[in-house]
């Protein structure tokens, strides 16, 4: 996210009487009445504005400063998933059956050879036991981390969205301020110099050197 860098169009501004030597041209609402042009080059005047290299090092710390925080939420979420990977592994190992009883030996005799017959142990007609504490208590904190992590997602994407929002803002503000001292800059220096009406330079095909108000405009903006 960097700043964007906006531009009039074309800036007009009404100023006093015609100077010699000056572009002239009829004023429609008056034809007895003549006037001058000039023009600027706005983007070079946005450019080099002092305010506006302020204003671009002020946007990049506020957009590092909101990615710090994205970041550590990130880290955050992180963590939990972490946490909540490992106790499900945990549970899963729980879950695992008990290992089935060991077959019993039985000797069979007979006149002239001993066997021995493997033969099952009798299954065990108890119910079967109950859940162990550990497991109930793994399931419980499974869900609860499961349901904290949904809400921190969701709080993370809302607070990312406001971020973004809040830097989209604070862009379009101070290019509005920034604009409108440039604007001003470019209507006093047009009442100083005798100009009837400024045009941006990019909407000019040509334009004599002597029109250019662009360094008078950045000589005002700076103090001069």
């Amino acid at each position: 996210m960097r700043t964007k860098l906006l531009t009039a169009a074309a800036l007009l501004v009404l100023a006093g009487p015609a100077r010699l030597g000056a572009i002239e041209l009829s004023l429609e609402e008056n034809k007895a009445l003549r006037g001058n042009i000039g023009f600027v080059d706005t983007q070079r005047v946005f450019r080099a504005f002092p305010d506006t290299v302020k204003a671009k090092e002020n946007f990049e710390e506020a957009v590092r400063q909101a990615e710090e925080q994205v970041n550590s939420r990130k880290a955050g979420l992180l963590r939990l998933r972490s946490e909540l990977d490992a106790r499900k592994v945990a549970r899963a190992a729980a879950a695992q059956p008990a290992p089935a009883p060991a077959a019993q030996a039985v000797g069979v005799s007979s006149p002239t050879l001993a066997v021995a017959v493997a033969t099952p142990a009798p299954a065990a007609l108890t119910p079967p036991p109950a859940v162990p504490a550990a497991t109930v208590a793994l399931d419980e904190e499974i869900a609860r981390k499961t349901a904290e992590l949904a809400r921190q997602e969701d709080s993370a994407r809302e607070e990312q969205a406001a971020a973004e929002k809040n830097l989209l803002d604070l862009e379009s503000r101070r290019s509005e301020i920034l604009l409108g001292k440039i604007y001003r800059a470019v209507q006093e220096v047009a009442q100083r110099e005798g100009i009837s009406v400024v045009v941006d330079k990019s909407g000019i095909i040509y334009g004599h050197s002597a029109m250019d108000l662009t360094d008078k405009v950045l000589k005002y903006l700076r103090g001069g």
